[in-house]
């Protein structure tokens, strides 16, 4: 953090109520001040009323604008910002579960999203349906009809994305029943593809319908995996995508 880098006051009320410098301000004027307080460089100095509490929604929203602005960001306790803890003036970081977030979004926007090693993420725009071939649609239809859009959660191999250039070719060499998905995508599913490692198997399961494992990576999931991504699923549709048959299956729970 520069010594002499402007800074911005926000507080959050337990009400939902935003303050920016001690005056009355939405979430809409906060996010064009955040905008030019990144143009200066600045720092944010956030409080939140009753912080112990899970917060209103307007508190999510504000912190989710201070990352996308990628402000440091110093927290206070009191609300003249004369205390300063967790902060430690550097950008704020999103957690898995925000990073999800995101990213489930992009895919419900008609993108294939993968979600990388490193936490960063790749999309690819779903084929358009009037441009693949009757047969292919009618294939991916007879799996998951596009009648109720579902959120489908993939589980498979996506070291391919960590390449200086990542292409289709390493999509299907790692994946593949990638070009299945690609299906699932056009005719108007959610897709998101993630590597199932236990810190993110939760996060990465939230709110899908359907849960996709590719065979290969079963040895490679933790004990009652099932159970953890149930517990957050919509809907608890699991599956495996076996390689030696190239058929789909059901998945028992561990209970």
């Amino acid at each position: 953090m520069e010594p002499n880098a402007p800074v911005l006051k926000i507080g959050v009320m337990a009400d939902g109520r935003i303050t920016v410098d001690g005056k009355p301000a939405t979430i809409e004027s906060l996010r064009i001040s955040l905008k030019e307080l990144a143009q200066l460089h600045g720092t944010v100095w956030y409080y939140r009323e009753s912080a112990a509490s899970e917060g209103p929604e307007q508190a999510r929203e504000v912190m989710q604008a201070v990352i996308e602005n990628r402000l440091p960001i110093k927290m206070s306790t009191r609300p003249d910002y004369s205390d300063s803890i967790g902060g430690d003036g550097k950008p704020a970081k999103l957690s898995k579960e925000e990073i999800f977030k995101q990213v489930r979004a992009k895919a419900a926007q008609g993108q294939l999203a993968i979600v990388r090693p490193d936490g960063k993420y790749l999309f690819i725009p779903a084929p358009r349906r009037e441009n693949a071939k009757p047969d292919a649609v009618a294939g991916v239809e007879g799996i998951l009809p596009s009648t109720a859009k579902r959120n489908v959660a993939i589980i498979g191999d996506t070291t391919w994305t960590m390449a200086d250039a990542p292409d289709m070719r390493g999509a299907n060499e790692a994946i593949p029943f990638f070009g299945l998905l690609m299906g699932f995508a056009s005719i108007g599913h959610s897709v998101l593809i993630f590597d199932g490692a236990d810190d993110v198997l939760e996060p990465g399961c939230r709110d899908a319908d359907v849960l996709i494992v590719d065979s290969a990576l079963l040895t490679r999931l933790s004990s009652g995996w099932q159970d953890k991504a149930a517990r957050v699923m919509r809907n608890v549709q699991i599956l495996v995508h076996d390689r030696a048959s190239y058929q789909l299956r059901k998945v028992g729970m561990k209970t």
